[in-house]
């Protein structure tokens, strides 16, 4: 889903938006241009993830697309234990 933000004091941001479940837990997570900011609950990647395997994994796939640096990423998930 592409949803565009509407305030007239900034620069409309286009976000695409999906949503993850298993089992009990869901990952919803919202993507726009950016500079590179990953926010897992609101607290920088490596913060969330304190191993830096957990960490690698979960940014590995902007690097493969090369758009590391170039989008930010907001998870919000919650549930699964």
């Amino acid at each position: 889903m592409v949803v565009k933000k509407k305030d007239p004091a900034v620069a409309p941001v286009t976000f695409i938006w999906g949503t993850g479940r298993r089992k009990n837990a869901i990952a919803r997570v919202r993507i726009c241009e950016g500079d590179g900011k990953f926010l897992i609950n609101n607290r920088e990647v490596n913060d969330y993830l304190p191993r830096f395997y957990w960490a690698s994994q979960a940014v590995e796939a902007l690097k493969v697309a090369g758009v590391e640096g170039k989008i930010d990423v907001f998870v919000n998930a919650h549930g699964g234990g």
